[in-house]
C-alpha cells in the first residue's frame, strides 16, 4: 500500500513539473527559482552537477525570456544550496505544495 502512495506522489510531481516546463501555469521569478531548486533536490539530492545549458530543464521558458536568463543559473544554484537540509522526498512534497498553492 505504501509503495502505491509513493508512486502516486511521484506521478503528481512529474505532472506538475511537466506543466511548469510547458508554461501551463505562471509563477514569479522567485517562485521559479525555488521550484527549480526543489526539482534539482528531487532529481539529484546533494550531487547536482547542473550547468548553465541545463537550466531550461528546470525553469519555465516564460521565466527565462529576456534579461532574466542572464543571472538565473547563479540564483538557481544559490537556492539549491540553501535547501541543503531537504531530503529528496521532502523536496518532492514541497514542490507539489508550492505548485498547488
Amino acid at each position: 500500500m505504501f509503495a502505491r502512495h509513493e508512486e502516486t506522489i511521484h506521478q503528481l510531481y512529474l505532472q506538475l513539473r511537466s506543466d511548469l516546463l510547458d508554461d501551463r501555469f505562471s509563477c514569479t521569478t522567485e517562485q521559479a527559482s525555488h521550484l527549480g531548486a526543489l526539482a534539482l533536490r528531487v532529481e539529484y539530492g546533494d550531487t547536482c552537477q547542473l550547468d548553465e545549458a541545463s537550466v531550461e530543464h528546470y525553469i519555465a521558458p516564460s521565466v527565462l525570456c529576456g534579461p532574466a536568463r542572464t543571472g538565473f543559473y547563479s540564483s538557481l544554484m544559490c537556492e539549491y544550496d540553501r535547501l541543503v537540509e531537504l531530503t529528496q522526498d521532502v523536496a518532492r512534497l514541497q514542490f507539489i505544495q508550492v505548485c498547488l498553492t
